[in-house]
């Protein structure tokens, strides 16, 4: 068991970093919402029940990040076990909102049998929310990202490759800085670029790895697990 006291602004920056996601999309749908009311004559019920069903959502998601903030002051980080599918299920929902408006398809394998996995699992949430996030930022409207788990003997890697701009040589040493990356997105999304800082520093602290990759199409990120998967039987 990990205390979070010896990293707590750590992980507080990184969840305020994602608050940005829900907060950003209720920006955007009450913008979409009032050009609808300014515009009566082009006035669609069906369109604005959906705009406001995803408002609801993005509130929700907000609600949950608030709790999770009030909740680490008391929490402690602990190794625990969690299910790799479960985990991958509900990081990508967190970021339905965002995917669906660039209309990104998101395809998960998990390339070993067993889902139970040993780790920090409210870590590994806050870091996979992170990367994909930027894979989404990055890729191409209507493009590709995968999001992979590999069993590597008594290790496990969890990789998020997008296909989209990809990454200089040049920048690559950009992308953990303390001062960020702050290259815009393919759809002109805006940010601080300090989320894979704060994910990269924190690990650190837990001696789990993350890199980058450049690709022939686009980038990947690979998150090293130091703990083993759960065998059938529940043993080591």
């Amino acid at each position: 068991v990990i205390h979070p006291e010896i990293f707590d602004t750590d992980l507080l920056s990184i969840l305020f970093h994602d608050l940005k996601t829900p907060v950003n999309a209720i920006q955007s749908f009450v913008m979409l919402i009032d050009g609808m009311l300014s515009d009566r004559d082009n006035f669609d019920n069906d369109t604005l029940r959906h705009y406001l069903n995803i408002i609801k959502k993005q509130s929700n998601l907000l609600d949950s990040q608030l709790k999770k903030l009030s909740q680490w002051k008391f929490a402690t980080v602990k190794v625990d076990l969690f299910n790799i599918e479960a985990l991958f299920e509900e990081v990508i929902k967190s970021l339905d909102v965002f995917r669906l408006d660039k209309d990104i398809e998101i395809i998960t394998r998990i390339h070993f049998k067993t889902r139970q996995i040993k780790g920090y699992s409210q870590i590994f949430l806050i870091v996979l929310h992170n990367l994909l996030e930027n894979a989404i930022k990055f890729s191409y409207p209507h493009g590709k990202v995968y999001l992979e788990a590999y069993d590597i003997g008594d290790k496990i890697e969890i990789v998020v490759r997008d296909t989209g701009v990809g990454i200089n040589l040049s920048e690559i040493n950009q992308i953990f800085s303390m001062n960020g990356y702050r290259q815009e997105g393919t759809s002109g999304e805006k940010g601080l670029g300090i989320g894979l800082f704060l994910c990269k520093r924190i690990l650190n602290k837990l001696d789990e790895q993350l890199w980058v990759k450049r690709e022939s199409n686009g980038t990947s990120f690979h998150l090293l697990l130091q703990n083993k998967i759960i065998s059938l039987n529940g043993l080591m």
